[in-house]
């Protein structure tokens, strides 16, 4: 439901990377085989080698095993331009949910775009349990809110923003959005920033020091 709403028909990112059931079921074996025939070809892979290896070895081994493959051309890829999309509101009911969640989300930076690392650690600094402005407004202060949380999405045609707040049985959406408006208009003091880069950091070694990796 978000993807339909913050992008256009015929985007890439509108559905799900396997389509939906009537794309699969309206397929024709003759498609299948041009699809297979575009993209899985030699030109389009990518092949990685890590650890302590000999180049010349690696060279001659690749020579050996991939030399003999028949020429193919890379596919081009689309690249869609975006316009901003238009505000909108949208509800889904899902009979299985036992709380309500109040759910934005905004076009963001590309993969690898100078502007996605702040972000990243933007979000990370909203929402930080016990010290994140978001939580402490939702969570800690009013106890309207059960979780607040708030993440990026960036891929190489787009990226994506989230915030995400699941609201205590009995909560007022309305009381809720007005906190999420004033704490946009209001943004983030540095220090938070500083913390979520050293939080970030901090679990980047944390994650080199096991040995089971």
């Amino acid at each position: 439901a978000i993807a339909a709403a913050i992008y256009p028909e015929g985007h890439p990112h509108r559905h799900l990377t396997i389509g939906l059931h009537e794309h699969i079921q309206g397929a024709t074996l003759a498609d299948v085989e041009a699809w297979y025939r575009t993209w899985y070809v030699p030109a389009n892979a990518t092949l990685v080698l890590a650890g302590d290896i000999d180049l010349g070895e690696a060279d001659a081994l690749l020579a050996r095993y991939f030399g003999s493959f028949p020429a193919s051309a890379r596919p081009v890829r689309p690249d869609p331009q975006l316009a901003p999309p238009a505000a909108t509101a949208i509800e889904v009911t899902d009979r299985f949910a036992a709380l309500t969640r109040i759910h934005r989300a905004w076009l963001g930076p590309r993969a690898f775009d100078p502007d996605e690392p702040p972000l990243d650690l933007l979000t990370q600094a909203w929402c930080a349990v016990g010290t994140g402005a978001l939580w402490r407004r939702l969570v800690y202060e009013t106890q309207l809110a059960q979780r607040v949380s708030a993440w990026t999405i960036n891929s190489r045609l787009t990226g994506e923003i989230h915030v995400a707040v699941d609201l205590r049985t009995g909560s007022d959406p309305a009381a809720v959005r007005a906190i999420l408006d004033e704490e946009c208009a209001r943004g983030i003091y540095e220090g938070a920033i500083t913390r979520a880069a050293t939080r970030r950091e901090a679990a980047a070694i944390w994650g080199l020091s096991g040995v089971t990796r």
